[in-house]
């Protein structure tokens, strides 16, 4: 018997975090965009030349993480990535092991015009192994994105309920 050496190999899992959350007070006539955010390990939109075209487009992709828990906080109207043009409306929370991620939301708090409670109403999530998700159909297929309707994961109709 003849043994054949085949080299070594390893594995090793990241994966960016990139969400988007619609926030909208039942009964309230605003609606406000709102992003993940993890402070050093996220990237502002706006600084990847990739996406300089747009520059209306806001937010944040995070990572890449290891497989664990983590806390993002997330921010309703941080226009341009500006922290203190936003409000912190709540947290989502993220266990990655092996090759699944779990997501939950956890808004907290009221929206100070209209005194009622932050809901959701849409939420579009992308985790992967690249900083932003690529179209999937249509014209622009294989092209990057970092407009949240084009996530992979989405759930919309919501009932506003947190």
């Amino acid at each position: 018997m003849r043994l054949v050496a085949r080299g070594n190999w390893a594995m090793y899992n990241q994966i960016f975090i990139t969400c988007d959350v619609i926030a909208n007070p039942p009964a309230a006539a605003t609606t406000e965009t709102a992003f993940a955010y993890d402070g050093d390990q996220s990237g502002c939109f706006q600084n990847y030349s990739l996406f300089l075209d747009n520059p209306q487009r806001w937010g944040w992709t995070n990572g890449p993480y290891a497989p664990g828990s983590y806390s993002f906080k997330i921010y309703a109207g941080a226009g341009q990535c500006d922290l203190s043009k936003g409000i912190h409306v709540g947290d989502l929370l993220v266990n990655y092991s092996g090759s699944t991620a779990t997501v939950a939301y956890n808004l907290f708090g009221t929206n100070p015009t209209t005194n009622v409670p932050y809901s959701l109403r849409e939420v579009h999530l992308y985790i992967g192994n690249e900083e932003f998700p690529k179209i999937t159909n249509g014209a622009q297929a294989g092209e990057y994105t970092i407009a949240p309707g084009k996530y992979p994961f989405k759930a919309s109709g919501l009932t506003g309920q947190t």
